[in-house]
Order: structure tokens, then C-alpha cells, then sequence
């Protein structure tokens, strides 16, 4: 039933340039840029999945669903941060961010 060839192709570099000029802060670009390779991965792990059921391989489609899950959150998580960041704007507010985003990273 299983069995194949695997093709490793290479991954593309996302373009990551910081110091922005437009009046957004460096925290909502890196948050913006993490939440579209959330929403990357997402995608990327629904074609799988979709590959998997039309293989009717529903073990595979299980440990995938794992990761699809996974994935939801930290998508909505990320997305949360972007409102949040977008609401206080530069200053204090993201300073205020940071410092619980540091918290939460340390427990």
C-alpha cells in the first residue's frame, strides 16, 4: 500500500526586510510575515492531507489532522498578535506586547 519516491525540491527564503519606512513597526511586519508562513503551512498540509484521503490511506490522514490542528492555533494565535499590535501602534503599547509575548515564551 505504501511505498514511493521521495523528491526534495528546495525551500524558497521569505523576503525579510526590517526598519520599515511606511510607519509600521518592526513587530507588526515580523508578526505579519510569521502568520503568512503559518497560513503557508496550513495550506501545505491540507494538499496533504487531501492526497492522503484520495490514496485512502487514513492513517496518514490521522497523524496529519494532528498537525492540522496545531496549525489552526498557531494561526489564530499569530492573528491575535497582529490585531493586538495594530490596535496599540508603535510605542509603548508594543513595548507592553513584548513583554508578555517574552513571558508567555518563558513558561
Amino acid at each position: 500500500i505504501r511505498g514511493g519516491k521521495v523528491v526534495l525540491k528546495p525551500i524558497a527564503v521569505p523576503e525579510m526586510q526590517f526598519s520599515r519606512v511606511d510607519g509600521t513597526s518592526d513587530a507588526l511586519y515580523a508578526f505579519e510575515l510569521a502568520l503568512q508562513l503559518e497560513k503557508f503551512v496550513y495550506r501545505k498540509l491540507k494538499k496533504m492531507h487531501d492526497l492522503a484521503e484520495e490514496s485512502d490511506d487514513p492513517q496518514f490522514c490521522d497523524e496529519i489532522e494532528r498537525y492540522l490542528g496545531e496549525q489552526v492555533r498557531a494561526i489564530k494565535e499569530m492573528a491575535t498578535y497582529v490585531a493586538q499590535i495594530r490596535r496599540v501602534g508603535t510605542g509603548h503599547g508594543v513595548w507592553d506586547i513584548n513583554q508578555e509575548f517574552k513571558e508567555k515564551m518563558a513558561a
